[in-house]
């Protein structure tokens, strides 16, 4: 068994009193927790899902290396989404109806991605919890060329600048070598609420490579 679906067994889905997720603008955890890792995108409600301008935000993604990387991995085909989407969402399980939701996200290439959430993933969300609210989070491209520099002064801390130059190899660490790994940061940011809150879950978050959206579960749901 999975050991994140394991988790979720034990856990119910129930109101926290915490201002952080109750408060309208979640975007506050990026300043918060995010520092220069997240982008803040838009908070999408119900009444704005059939408004164009709700997906403008999807423009500045498929410009960005990880939108590139997503269309070379995914491959699925938007009806066998929304396939994925019905089963889930018949599921006895809530953890596994949710986890559906983002599923097919993850899932999705970027030019995929408007017409699975405006005709299947938001929908299906709102229609379970009208009131609850989707913020969108954008990966920083820029992150891990940061991490590297802290990897660069981890390095000299252990070797001298002179030693290196001796060596007549290049600076590994400077390297941008693992273009998945930025995708952690973001995760493991977002999960902070998640960890903040446990046992009980009030928001689940996913989605493509870069791109995340936290589903925050609204209080009138519970």
């Amino acid at each position: 068994m999975n050991p994140v679906e394991s988790d979720l067994r034990k856990r119910g889905f129930r109101p926290v009193s915490s201002d952080l997720l109750q408060h309208d603008d979640m975007t506050k955890l990026a300043a918060t927790f995010g520092y220069e890792i997240l982008k803040p995108g838009p908070t999408i409600r119900r009444t704005d899902v059939s408004d164009p301008n709700t997906y403008d935000f999807l423009q500045d993604y498929r410009r960005t290396s990880f939108a590139k990387e997503q269309d070379k991995l995914v491959q699925f085909t938007t009806h066998s989404l929304r396939a994925s989407l019905a089963k889930g969402l018949e599921s006895s399980e809530s953890f596994r109806r949710w986890h559906s939701l983002v599923r097919i996200l993850f899932f999705s290439n970027s030019i995929q991605l408007r017409s699975v959430l405006e005709d299947s993933a938001l929908p299906a969300f709102f229609e379970r919890d009208p009131d609850g609210r989707v913020q969108v989070f954008m990966l920083k491209e820029g992150v891990e060329r940061h991490f590297g520099l802290l990897r660069a002064a981890y390095a000299l801390s252990h070797y001298s600048l002179a030693r290196l130059r001796a060596s007549g190899q290049r600076f590994a660490s400077l390297v941008e070598w693992d273009a998945a790994v930025p995708n952690d940061y973001l995760e493991a940011v977002l999960s902070i609420t998640q960890a903040s809150t446990y046992p009980h879950v009030q928001m689940f978050h996913g989605g493509p490579f870069g791109l995340s959206f936290s589903f925050v579960l609204s209080m009138s749901f519970f």
